[in-house]
């Protein structure tokens, strides 16, 4: 399986496909929209998509110094697909003279994120009905 993975902002027509995986993967099971605000705020971020042979996959972005928004549809799951997102935003965030990258994780995630060399720093809270605790990692 070919993966290309690209970075862009939201002029990009990719980024459409970045806002149908995290729908998707994020807001759908939750019974929940991709809201105008969070549209606006992703204005500021780095939008990093994987294609696996021809078909957007996979999403994570990038603002400031904060992972967030990470999706990988339901077919693509189990093929490393996660990890290579999460290294290429690495790869981004030294480029640009980050030293440390934190997410807040859902709770079902901490063993991927920790796989990746990411730590727990806070208690266990939650965020949108689901539990969370965030995370580091310096880079």
């Amino acid at each position: 399986m070919e993966i290309e993975i690209s970075h862009f902002g939201t002029e990009n027509p990719l980024y459409q496909e970045c806002l149908n995986i995290r729908y998707e993967i994020l807001r759908k099971p939750l019974g929940m929209v991709i809201k105008p605000e969070e549209k606006e705020s992703d204005k500021e971020a780095t939008h990093i998509i994987a294609i696996a042979d021809g078909k957007p996959a996979g999403t994570v972005s990038l603002i400031g110094n904060r992972l967030r928004q990470m999706a990988v549809l339901d077919g693509f799951q189990g093929l490393k697909i996660g990890a290579k997102l999460v290294s290429y935003l690495e790869k981004v965030a030294k480029e640009r003279g980050i030293g440390e990258v934190i997410l807040d994780a859902r709770f079902t995630a901490i063993p991927f994120y920790e796989k990746l060399g990411y730590e727990c720093c806070s208690d266990i809270y939650h965020k949108i009905g689901i539990l969370h605790r965030d995370m580091r990692k310096a880079v």
